[in-house]
This record gives structure tokens, sequence and C-alpha cells, in this order.
């Protein structure tokens, strides 16, 4: 049920040679966005492909700006906010796009080279990140206590995101082909105007 506590455990990483094993960070998701992750998965692998259409309303900085501004004025979920966007930001072109959405991140980095990532991918993408953060968290120098505090702030945004999921995520994405068809046609408007 979505109103429980996500059970988090911690386990052993393997020892790699000459380092000390770390301890992994589990948290999983709330059912509702497994869900999620699969239907996105679906809509983005199987034919027809499709694609989130972007930039996103609301994106991910506003989301998560969201999720703080419930929290009241406590500068530590200020911090973890801060810190989700900026780990979305650098994640999202390493690890969070499929290889059919490539293409589309390529289009983007060039129609809105001053923007980051997280102002233009919402919901859809947001989630994936929180299905590799336990692979990321490994890798930080956060201590026990840091970890202890994350995820429970982890759980409440996953709470806050299933609350509102009907309102951050899309029901239906858009055919691949008709948005690089729509694309295509902006472009070369875009050149006759600046010809």
């Amino acid at each position: 049920r979505c109103e429980e506590q996500p059970m988090v455990r911690e386990e052993e990483e393997e020892e790699e040679e000459g380092e000390p094993s770390r301890k992994r960070v589990k948290v999983p998701l709330p059912r509702e966005l497994k869900e999620q992750l699969v239907a996105d998965w679906e809509r983005i692998t199987v034919e027809p492909r499709q694609w989130v259409p972007v930039p996103r309303s609301p994106c991910v900085r506003e989301i998560v700006g969201e999720f703080v501004e419930s929290r009241g004025r406590d500068g530590r979920w200020r911090e973890f906010g801060d810190a989700v966007v900026a780990y979305f930001d650098k994640a999202l072109p390493k690890i969070l796009l499929y290889r059919y959405e490539r293409e589309q991140w390529d289009i983007l980095k060039r129609r809105h080279d001053d923007s980051t990532p997280s102002k233009l991918f919402g919901a859809e993408h947001l989630v994936r990140l929180f299905a590799k953060l336990p692979e990321l968290l490994v890798h930080t120098n956060l201590s026990n206590a840091e970890i202890s505090h994350t995820k429970t702030k982890l759980s409440d945004l996953f709470k806050f995101l299933v609350k509102r999921r009907d309102r951050y995520f899309l029901a239906h994405y858009e055919l691949r082909e008709k948005l690089l068809d729509d694309r295509a046609l902006d472009d070369l408007h875009n050149d006759d105007l600046s010809s």
C-alpha cells in the first residue's frame, strides 16, 4: 500500500580488489511508481515507439520545488530538493535515457542549449532516477545518519508523487515519428525566418 513506509534495507556490496565493501542503500519504489516504470519502458521500446513530449510541464525542477514547498521552510528539505535536481541533471544524459530517446536528447540540446535536463523533462524521467539511486548512492561519501535521512526524505517524495500521479505523469506519449516530423517542420520554418 502506498500509505506505508517503503521497506528500506542495506546490503553489503561485493568487495572489489583492494577496496573495502560498501553498504548499498535499498529504497524500494511503491507499486504505483514501479508500474509507471514498466509502462514507460513499453511505450519507449516497443513498436510503435513513442516519446515523452518535451519540454514537460511540470518539469522535474517544478515537481521537486512543489514537494519542498509542501514540507515547509526547513532548509534541509531545500538542500534535499537541490540534491535531487543536481543528481537528475547529471544522470539524465548518462544513464536515464533509453537508446531510442538519445535522438530526442540531441534535438533538445540543440534547441535548448542553455537549459538543464531538470527544466526539460518531467516525472516520467524522474522516477527512472529513483530506480537508479541505490547504485548511485553507493559512490557517495554520505554518513550513515545522512543516508538514513535521505531514505526517509525519498520515501516522503515517493508518497508525494504517488498521491499526485495523475497530475505529474502523462497518460499517453506521442509517436516518435510524429514528433520528429513536427520538429523537422519547425526547423525548416526557423531556418526560413533566419534567412
